[in-house]
């Protein structure tokens, strides 16, 4: 018996990088960069001796960023998108990636490389998501259930262009529920029936990027001291996120 499989892949990646001069306006202040991919895949099987099942997915990103910097005032701004399904014949459409990422810091100038400054962070989803280990599958997030918020005024620390550290001794994040039946359940820290739940704590963001025609690399940590009602004993919340 013949075995035949059949695996096609089809990725598309692009960087890229502009000064205003040449891009958006003549103020060489301004400075954006960012990437973006499409990944295709099918997966077809048939008389496969090893086991599988056919599969079909996609996976789509955009990042992008935009830095002002003039005598004394930064103002650093960057979007990220990301999207993502794959189908198989026993699973049905299940969701690999999902985001929606906003922030904005504005920093004004007390020394060369020290400023006075304020962030907004957002972040949530564009669709709806499942738990896919019941049956049937249980529905548990969606756009802005949650969504996240987080604001806060302190220091930032900018010594080159490829690296800035945030910190903010003084911050408040909001946890947005809007979806009723997840509000009435409680979930992501709110009490059930309301759709907000606020934190106050400190903040620590450190943001190292490099980007140029051949490679591009950015690595992001955030630490973050709250409440402990998430169940953290030190109330912390910790994210690192590498590209």
């Amino acid at each position: 018996m013949k075995n035949l499989i059949f695996i096609s892949a089809f990725t598309f990646l692009f960087n890229w990088t502009a000064t205003a001069a040449g891009h958006i306006s003549r103020d060489s202040s301004w400075t954006y960069g960012g990437n973006g991919g499409l990944n295709l895949s099918q997966v077809s099987l048939n008389n496969w001796a090893s086991g599988g099942e056919n599969a079909v997915g996609f996976d789509v990103l955009l990042n992008y960023s935009a830095d002002y910097k003039k005598n004394k005032h930064l103002w650093q701004n960057r979007i990220e998108m990301a999207y993502g399904l794959n189908q198989t014949e026993t699973s049905g459409t299940k969701k690999t990636n999902d985001k929606l990422y906003f922030s904005s810091t504005y920093g004004y100038g007390m020394t060369k490389s020290l400023y006075l400054s304020a962030l907004l962070n957002f972040n949530t989803q564009f669709a709806k998501g499942y738990d896919y280990k019941t049956e049937p599958r249980t529905y548990i997030s969606r756009f802005m259930s949650p969504g996240y918020l987080t604001t806060g005024l302190g220091l930032t620390w900018n010594p080159k262009n490829w690296i800035t550290a945030t910190f903010s001794a003084i911050s408040w994040r909001g946890t947005f529920v809007s979806s009723k039946i997840l509000s009435d359940e409680g979930s992501f820290g709110v009490d059930p029936g309301e759709h907000l739940f606020s934190e106050m704590g400190g903040n620590l963001k450190v943001i190292s990027e490099k980007y140029d025609d051949l490679f591009t690399s950015r690595s992001f940590l955030e630490l973050s001291g709250r409440s402990a009602k998430r169940g953290c004993p030190l109330g912390c919340t910790i994210k690192y996120d590498r590209e």
